[in-house]
């Protein structure tokens, strides 16, 4: 009996799970086919979440999906949960480890947090400013010595302090209604797109953004009242043209039809068609003159001297017409 051979796809989605299983311990699937695992993760704030691992059919050929359980603000977190990092984005199916992956996203989320991101779970965390101020210092005491700040070789000078002393005072003072509320308020603000806007616009109220926008808008207004101003004189513009179009344009217009007119009177006498049959004519006139010649020599009306001087002389010019004629039709050709 032939033995069932797999595909490559199956073939190379088997080392790539049993890696995945024997390197992160805490890693389990969560179906039969092994498409779907997950990994608990505690987050730096306390919190608990897990990152949770998709596997479509065509893995490792197709990329896997790598996303977290818990809504988080993270600046490698889409709005839809689902994780995005270089090594993630151009997965290689020759050459990307998923076990490498899944350990890069969750140290990533578990990192001292930063500026760019929060949690968002209304349910979660502690309000108690004393239980925060522990827990900073906390985390401090733990931080590794290479990753503490550094004291500067040299200090700020007094301007300088003065003026970062100064921008921390307006910032908390524009934000003293943000700094007020509780990690509940906030994360509800973030689940709640209307609280969010509003409290926007309260800050903006009071904050140099609301002077600028008036600034703007007062601008507006003088450019816009400026211009009103003007509608006399394109009143007055618009009526001149129109006194010159019923006055000067309809004499200067009747002088130009008039000369188009001369124009294409001295086109038509001097096309090549008119001017090859004027030759033409012209040719035989003087073939006819010469045969009136020889009729009144036959007749005995002229002398011979006076018959052949007369007679060559139109003969000629019935002849050089007659070859002006035949090169003008040739050229025309």
């Amino acid at each position: 009996m032939q033995g069932y051979k797999l595909s490559g796809a199956a073939q190379g989605r088997g080392p790539q799970v049993t890696d995945l299983l024997s390197r992160i311990i805490s890693c389990r699937p969560l179906n039969r086919d092994q498409s779907l695992f997950e990994v608990p993760l505690w987050l730096p704030d306390g919190r608990s979440t897990a990152v949770r691992i998709t596997l479509p059919p065509s893995f490792p050929q197709a990329q896997p999906s790598i996303a977290v359980t818990s809504p988080l603000r993270h600046a490698n977190v889409k709005a839809s949960g689902h994780l995005s990092f270089p090594s993630l984005d151009f997965w290689d199916p020759q050459s990307s480890k998923l076990a490498d992956i899944v350990e890069e996203a969750c140290t990533m989320l578990s990192s001292p947090p930063d500026d760019d991101w929060q949690l968002i779970s209304a349910a979660s965390g502690s309000s108690n400013p004393s239980s925060l101020q522990q827990r900073d210092s906390q985390s401090a005491q733990q931080q590794p010595p290479h990753t503490q700040q550094r004291p500067t070789s040299r200090s700020a000078s007094p301007a300088k302090q003065q003026q970062q002393t100064g921008t921390a005072t307006n910032s908390a003072h524009d934000f003293a209604e943000l700094a007020s509320l509780s990690n509940e308020e906030l994360a509800a603000l973030l689940l709640d797109d209307a609280k969010y806007r509003s409290l926007v616009s309260r800050i903006l109220s009071r904050s140099s953004a609301t002077q600028v926008q008036d600034s703007v808008r007062k601008s507006i207004i003088d450019m816009a009242n400026s211009n009103l101003e003007k509608e006399q004189l394109i009143s007055e513009v618009k009526n001149h043209i129109a006194i010159v179009r019923s006055s000067e344009y309809a004499a200067a217009k009747e002088q130009f039809d008039s000369r188009l007119q001369r124009q294409s009177a001295a086109l038509t006498k001097l096309k090549p068609d008119v001017l090859i049959a004027k030759l033409a004519k012209a040719s035989r006139e003087a073939d006819d003159q010469a045969e009136a010649l020889y009729d009144e020599y036959i007749a005995g009306s002229t002398t011979i001297e006076h018959f052949i001087a007369s007679y060559c002389k139109q003969k000629t010019v019935a002849h050089a017409r007659n070859l002006k004629s035949t090169a003008a039709l040739q050229t025309l050709r």
